[in-house]
């Protein structure tokens, strides 16, 4: 009842925003707060306690939870695999895919675009209530089973959080800290945001504008040029066959890189002019231009405050201006990887490959570090370059084939809630082309 006087009482002009359901447990509850400060202005957000718990109460007091949704973001989990005094779970993993089958037609049929939280990481050592770690693993293994063939939108909290769980998480204690509910609340905000009605139709407007261009390049420019090699991939050991054939030996390519980064020392293009390209484009009929502001090797085009590893004279401003002022659209190429940054290639060890030099699980300070320091320059490049129209994101080597990794590290929630947050309001939201995946082959770019 005081809910409804509550909703009553809300100014007229909240409902024009998204209506937001956030339903699981206290660890929601947790982030909640943080969640709708991220969300403000953008959707309401509630969340409905009842319904949290095991999926057995959630089934249970259905009834009560009433309201019409757009974005049901929701989780059953940590309630469930509690431990009984003899040792059962208080909802046996069979009876939870019975029940979670049911809750998941129950919330299909509000119309509502739904979107699974992974049950969050159990610590080892003693807790009250007892879980025991590693069932989280298993519940949430039966639960994406379900999400997968029900069509659902997965945010995979489980891996966001075990990414920092030494730092977020309270010793012996399956909560977090304020820093740690805020770090989750940034993933979970992510995710919504992608799925409100008004971002969906922005993106589907963007996407028929880009289509409707037809025509464009991609411009890939950089020190290297000085070597009239290809960009940055001479530099990978595990792929000197095609990369860089001459090199046979380790000392070689030890060698090599150092060359090759001191290249920066020398590149002064003072004499390039981005406006004869841009009316040569234009001539040929192009109407999108996507450059590279910073390739794998890390040498950034664009004036960045992160590093002095950069080319002088704000070259990407230079361009993106020579293209703007013809009416093209503004495309900038971003590598998530670094290999100049010692955070991601760390000069302690001989990089072999494409992806980080050390275990990224064992040294997480060392990645979120090189986290901090690619967002900061992603924020560089969407606050001052003017309107951002694609943002090509690319590097899947940032989540090896071989070594677990966060997808929050890759994925789209994390960048999305980062561009959101930062780009003025005036800019449409630029298309994103995101390279996720693993490498397992032959890098394309």
């Amino acid at each position: 009842m005081l809910k409804t006087i509550l909703l009553l009482l809300l100014p007229v002009a909240l409902w024009g925003q998204a209506r937001v359901l956030l339903i699981g447990d206290s660890i929601s509850a947790g982030y909640e707060p943080e969640v709708r400060k991220q969300l403000a202005g953008k959707a309401e957000v509630t969340r409905f306690g009842p319904v949290g718990g095991p999926t057995t109460a959630a089934i249970e007091n259905w009834s009560k939870l009433n309201g019409k949704w757009d974005v049901i973001h929701f989780n059953w989990g940590l309630h469930d695999i509690k431990l009984n005094p003899d040792g059962t779970h208080q909802v046996p993993i069979g009876q939870y895919e019975r029940n979670l089958r049911d809750l998941l037609t129950r919330l299909q049929s509000t119309g509502a675009k739904l979107i699974w939280a992974t049950t969050t990481p159990v610590p080892d050592g003693k807790q009250g209530p007892m879980r025991k770690r590693g069932d989280e693993v298993a519940y949430n293994a039966v639960a994406r089973k379900i999400m997968d063939a029900g069509g659902v939108a997965i945010d995979d909290l489980y891996s966001v959080a075990l990414s920092r769980v030494a730092e977020i998480q309270r010793p012996n204690n399956v909560h977090y800290t304020d820093a740690g509910y805020a770090f989750l609340a940034e993933q979970v905000a992510g995710a919504i945001l992608r799925r409100l009605p008004e971002t969906e139709a922005r993106l589907k407007n963007r996407l028929e504008w880009f289509q409707d261009l037809k025509f464009g390049f991609m411009m890939h420019w950089g020190a290297y040029s000085q070597m009239g090699c290809i960009e940055s991939w001479p530099l990978v050991w595990a792929d000197r066959k095609w990369g860089n054939p001459s090199i046979q030996t380790r000392e070689e390519m030890t060698d090599f890189r150092k060359r090759y980064f001191a290249l920066a020392g020398t590149f002064r293009p003072v004499a390039f002019d981005p406006r004869a390209w841009a009316a040569a484009a234009q001539d040929a009929g192009m109407k999108y231009v996507v450059f590279t502001t910073k390739h794998h090797d890390g040498f950034s085009m664009f004036d960045t405050k992160q590093t002095g590893y950069k080319a002088p004279g704000n070259i990407t401003h230079q361009v993106f201006d020579a293209f703007r002022s013809r009416g093209f659209g503004i495309g900038a190429y971003f590598s998530k990887p670094d290999w100049h940054h010692p955070d991601y290639w760390s000069p302690e060890t001989f990089p072999e490959d494409r992806n980080p030099n050390y275990d990224t699980l064992a040294q997480p300070e060392k990645w979120n570090r090189f986290r901090d320091f690619v967002h900061g320059q992603i924020r560089e490049l969407v606050t001052g370059y003017g309107p951002i129209d694609i943002l090509w994101l690319d590097g899947g080597q940032v989540r090896p084939p071989k070594q677990w990794l966060p997808k929050e590290a890759a994925s789209g929630a994390d960048w999305f809630v980062l561009v959101s947050d930062t780009r003025p309001v005036s800019v449409s939201s630029p298309l994103m082309h995101l390279d996720a995946g693993g490498e397992a082959g032959r890098g394309a770019n």
